[in-house]
């Protein structure tokens, strides 16, 4: 459980008190009555994993009931993001596939958060970890794409990686960071050279506001990948 409101959060359960700043998280059960109060309105994100599954995780999960996990932890910080994310990946249609790629990232997630050793906190570090890395460096990437100055250099120092690290993690996904940022900002520019807001902004300032230093290589970037010049993307959006 992840307290996500304000105040302080106070946890009583299984004979043991927990006291949660705003960003907090700690273990619980379902099994067994808890007193929750707080000294503000407070809200909270609850992820619910099945006993058999964290007894093969990290084995005697009751020891850590109410124990409150360090929300600066990598770890914790990993997992709360990574189901930020995923509560908006929940509007979509659901796709078998993914959704076991994701019931896998939180498992090994969760796995490092209570402190799995031996092959399961290998298997975890290997698999979740890097998943949830390649997450964190696209929300990155989808935040400040339109930063002319943008780079890998300025995600890895924000998220305490080495440059390398990030190239090579994205080059996983099929995508080089390079590949991923020109795609990012091609598909703004088609979106903004099509809107009713776009169409007020000449394609310079359009291009500037993509993060393309150089109207040309912008004109010849979108070229080769829609097949059209932007003037003729507007002139056929207005057609229609």
């Amino acid at each position: 459980m992840f307290h996500r409101g304000a105040g302080t959060l106070r946890v009583d359960q299984s004979n043991r008190e927990a006291n949660l700043a705003s960003g907090g998280a700690f273990l619980g059960t379902n099994g067994m009555p808890a007193d929750m109060s707080s000294d503000a309105p407070f809200a909270w994100t609850t992820l619910t994993v099945s006993r058999e599954r964290l007894a093969a995780l990290v084995g005697q999960a009751d020891d850590l009931l109410a124990r409150p996990l360090d929300p600066q932890r990598p770890a914790v910080a990993h997992l709360r993001r990574y189901i930020e994310s995923v509560v908006k990946l929940s509007r979509a249609p659901h796709d078998p596939q993914l959704d076991a790629h994701i019931r896998t990232t939180l498992l090994d997630l969760i796995a490092l958060v209570l402190g799995a050793r031996g092959d399961a906190a290998q298997i975890a570090t290997t698999r979740g970890l890097r998943a949830s890395r390649i997450n964190d460096i696209i929300a990155e990437i989808d935040r400040s794409f339109m930063s002319a100055g943008f780079s890998a250099a300025n995600v890895a120092r924000h998220l305490g990686l080495s440059t390398r690290y990030v190239q090579d993690l994205l080059q996983e996904t099929g995508q080089s960071f390079t590949e991923r940022l020109l795609e990012r900002r091609l598909q703004q520019a088609r979106h903004m050279l099509t809107s009713e807001q776009g169409d007020r902004l000449k394609i310079s300032e359009i291009a500037l506001a993509c993060g393309f230093g150089e109207v040309s290589y912008f004109n010849q970037r979108f070229r080769g990948r829609f097949g059209v010049t932007p003037t003729e993307c507007r002139r056929d959006s207005s057609r229609r």
